[in-house]
């Protein structure tokens, strides 16, 4: 078997390859194979998610409203006017409501000459992949040691391309594709020991999606004030940045529609949040069918129903408890650990908790899933050791995790006659034993011995 890296062998995270150009030449070519692939398989990207932004920025530009009405419950409806804007750019696939904070419809906007949907689209298409496989290497890095470098990428681009977590963020060209790889980022950063470059790079990720703001109460329980600084400075500067350009009054539309997702359940096969399965559970609920512009065929369908009030303070206290248990274990772990364990397990456990928890959601922790792979001969820690390699045990850990997951797997469930509602209890099971398979990395790294790790 693959043997995993051995801690000796372990060069400082900052220094080069051996041959930085080989492997560059060959991350490139993974790259451009992973982005005819995605072509190939994931064709046509409808990338109704990135319209949205296009939508925004255009409507920003005429004193337009980008947000919605609010509602309750939230319907994942567009502002009027946006299906005939989209008909007018020959979009026949669903369309989405904006509802990113305003600073990226309004720096869109600002430009002297906005790219059209067309160009967006195409450079979406490109650089996906190549932020995909900056994810992995960046996830890599965090999680030494491990497998080496060409399994590690491989095995998460097989998870990113071969599933629904990354699959149907590379066909909607959804922002989630860039926050996960910037949360890849900041974990790199701080095994790196550049704490406040991790921060703001954090703090970056949670103004596209706010949620990468949960995380940093791990910081604040482990006492890295640096890492709080950083954040606390970079995010401060954007939000300056978007009340200047955008004003406060959409911030408060943003802030009202944020308001309505937490107050709604949306049950929708992709969802894999507690929200979405409780309101399965309960039955009922409004059925709204997704905008599109006039003749568009095969579009998707999904319930909404309002919270009532003890179910909402239910899944509010669920939340603050859940921050309370990952502070705690945060506070009494070491920082190796808390980047190889706690952030991967709190990513998934969050969004869990959270009021949307699409597929893609998971992304990020899904790109760490390689580094659970290896274990010493005993198969009882991960990471090195003598004669380590690989477990099996953990490879079909992995196969059972991501398999059902998978579009082979959602097809044999349509073949068994199985209802695709069934893919929501199947996600959010497979994402709660990716979170205990991390939650379980032991403390030690491989086959350290105590007076080693002393």
């Amino acid at each position: 078997m693959t043997r995993c890296s051995r801690p000796e062998a372990i060069k400082p995270i900052t220094a080069a390859a051996d041959n930085p150009i080989r492997g560059a030449i060959a991350l490139v070519c993974l790259a451009a194979l992973g982005a005819v692939m995605g072509d190939v398989l994931l064709a046509p990207h409808v990338s109704s998610d990135l319209l949205a932004l296009h939508l925004a920025a255009g409507s920003l530009a005429e004193g337009l409203p980008i947000y919605a009405p609010p509602e309750l419950p939230f319907t994942m409806r567009p502002p009027e006017g946006w299906t005939a804007r989209a008909a007018a750019i020959g979009h026949d696939a669903p369309i989405y409501p904006y509802i990113y904070p305003p600073l990226w419809a309004a720096l869109l906007a600002a430009l002297p000459d906005p790219p059209s949907f067309a160009f967006l689209r195409m450079s979406a298409n490109l650089l996906n992949p190549l932020l995909l496989l900056a994810g992995s290497v960046a996830a890599w890095r965090a999680m030494r040691p491990g497998p080496p470098l060409w399994l590690f990428v491989a095995a998460g681009q097989l998870i990113a391309y071969g599933t629904v977590i990354g699959g149907v963020a590379l066909m909607q060209n959804q922002p989630q594709i860039l926050v996960s790889v910037l949360v890849l980022f900041t974990l790199e950063r701080m095994r790196a020991g550049a704490e406040a470059r991790a921060g703001a790079i954090l703090a970056l990720a949670a103004a596209i999606k706010l949620y990468p703001a949960l995380y940093a109460v791990l910081w604040l329980a482990s006492g890295n004030w640096r890492a709080l600084g950083g954040f606390a400075a970079a995010g401060g500067g954007l939000a300056a940045l978007s009340i200047t350009l955008a004003g406060w009054p959409l911030h408060a539309d943003f802030l009202s529609v944020i308001s309505s997702i937490s107050r709604s359940a949306i049950i929708i096969p992709l969802s894999f949040g507690l929200d979405g399965l409780v309101g399965g559970l309960l039955g009922g609920g409004t059925a709204v069918v997704a905008a599109a512009a006039p003749g568009a065929a095969g579009l998707p369908e999904w319930l909404v129903l309002e919270k009532p009030a003890p179910w909402l303070w239910a899944t509010r206290a669920l939340l603050v408890a859940a921050l309370c248990g990952l502070a705690l274990w945060a506070h009494r772990c070491a920082a190796p650990r808390r980047i190889r364990s706690v952030w991967p397990a709190a990513m998934i456990v969050l969004s869990l908790a959270g009021p949307l928890a699409w597929s893609y959601h998971f992304l990020a922790p899904a790109l760490l899933a390689p580094g659970l792979l290896c274990a010493s001969r005993s198969g009882s820690e991960p990471g090195p050791g003598p004669g380590g390699g690989i477990g099996a045990a953990r490879l079909l850990a992995l196969l059972a995790i991501f398999g059902p997951l998978s579009y082979g797997g959602l097809a044999l469930l349509q073949m068994a006659g199985a209802s695709m509602n069934a893919v929501a209890p199947i996600g959010a099971l497979a994402m709660a034993g990716l979170a205990a398979g991390f939650a379980l990395l032991p403390a030690r790294a491989g086959g350290a011995t105590a007076k080693g790790r002393a």
